[in-house]
């Protein structure tokens, strides 16, 4: 996510399970990267043959000091047709990313481990 300070991610799901998998995923995505997300999920009835949309739209943040510790700054009603608003504070985020350590990005973790298991292994 090289050089994203904000993420906009639509989706589509038509059960509350498949609602949650996106929205948590997207936080992890806040955290982990350092970057705001906003999650613009499809609600209501499109008509058959498409079964009904299921989500809440939301603005989420990292889950730091600098925001409410749930991360979100912004979120909808369940299932209701509407807009939602939030203010992101660009220079917070910008000053967060310098006080908070990054975490490894799971290629990272991957070859920390490949090379401890290479250095066992070397005899």
């Amino acid at each position: 996510m090289k050089g994203a300070d904000i993420i906009f991610c639509p989706s589509y799901t038509f059960t509350e399970a498949g609602f949650w998998r996106v929205r948590h995923c997207a936080h992890a995505r806040a955290i982990e990267n350092q970057v705001y997300f906003v999650h613009c999920p499809t609600v209501g009835e499109p008509g058959a043959p498409l079964p009904n949309g299921y989500g809440r739209a939301s603005i989420l943040s990292p889950c730091d000091s600098a925001w409410p510790a749930n991360g979100i700054v912004a979120e909808a009603v369940m299932n209701e047709h509407t807009f939602i608003t939030g203010t992101v504070d660009m220079d917070e985020l910008y000053e967060n990313r310098k006080k908070v350590r990054q975490p490894l990005s799971r290629i990272a973790i991957a070859e920390k481990i490949c090379m401890q298991n290479m250095s066992h292994t070397k005899g």
